[in-house]
This record gives structure tokens, C-alpha cells and sequence, in this order.
């Protein structure tokens, strides 16, 4: 079935290969029914395919976009952007406390209580929970793993 919502914006990446890749951009108010369909967001479709890795419908904000396009300029298939990060439930992690000591960052250490979930950034989260700070969502890329 052909698609009948309009693209905000679409782009042609020549990276080398035999045809461009397609990158659509389309308002995330297109799907009012959808969780997580605000204004500002965006879906994400690549060569007639949604980027969808984190469900049905998946929306990203332009930091999000940005990252996406940043990867496939650097000749990153689209497919392996969106695979979640191996960091199972319950993995031990240090999260970064903010606090530095003699120039040495200050780290507390955890567990995960979540897989990684992609966020509306580009970039993958998980919720942990801390001793006397609660739960959070961190990104995964300022996670240390320990043993």
C-alpha cells in the first residue's frame, strides 16, 4: 500500500552505491493516534522502509536526525544503526555522577533495570536506579560496564 501522508523533507544520499539511498523526513503529527506523536518530532523512512526500532512508530527529534544522517554519511547501513546496543537487564554499569575529585570523574555503580530503549535523540537508554537519586533513563553511551 502506497503511502499518502506527504514528506516534510527528502534526501538523496549518494554514498557509492549503485542507487542513493532515499531518507524521507515526515511530521510526527501525521499519526495522532501514535504514542509519543508530538510536534517537533519526526518519523524516519529509508529506502520505502520505517525506522522503527523501538516499536511500531518510532519518532526522533533533530538531534536524533542529525545522528542518523551523521552515520549514514560515514557509511553506516541503516539497519545496524537501529540495533540496540548489547546490554541486557540487570547488566552492572557505573553511571558518571557529575561529580569530579583531583580531575577523576566520581562513578556509582548499578545495575540496568531496562533493555535499551532508542530515545527521540538518536540515541540509546536505559533506566537505572540509583541509591538515594531514584530511577532514571541514562544514555548508554555514558555507561561504564563492570563485572
Amino acid at each position: 500500500m502506497a503511502e499518502k501522508r506527504k514528506a516534510l523533507q527528502s534526501i538523496l544520499l549518494n554514498n557509492g552505491r549503485k542507487t542513493p539511498l532515499k531518507i524521507e523526513l515526515f511530521c510526527a503529527t501525521q499519526w495522532p493516534g501514535a504514542s509519543g506523536a508530538r510536534v517537533g518530532l519526526l518519523r524516519i523512512r529509508v529506502n520505502r522502509k520505517w525506522l522503527c526500532p523501538s516499536g511500531k512508530y518510532t519518532f526522533f527529534n533533530a538531534q536524533g536526525v542529525a545522528a542518523l544522517l551523521t552515520a549514514l554519511v560515514a557509511g553506516v547501513d541503516p539497519l545496524e544503526i537501529c540495533e540496540p546496543p548489547d546490554l541486557p537487564r540487570s547488566s552492572p554499569v557505573r553511571v558518571p555522577t557529575g561529580t569530579v575529585l583531583s580531575g577523576q570523574p566520581l562513578y556509582d555503580k548499578t545495575r540496568t533495570n531496562t533493555e535499551p530503549l532508542l530515545g527521540i535523540d538518536g540515541r540509546w537508554h536505559v533506566s537505572v536506579t540509583l541509591v538515594g537519586r531514584g530511577t532514571f533513563h541514562t544514555p548508554v553511551d555514558e555507561l561504564e560496564m563492570t563485572r
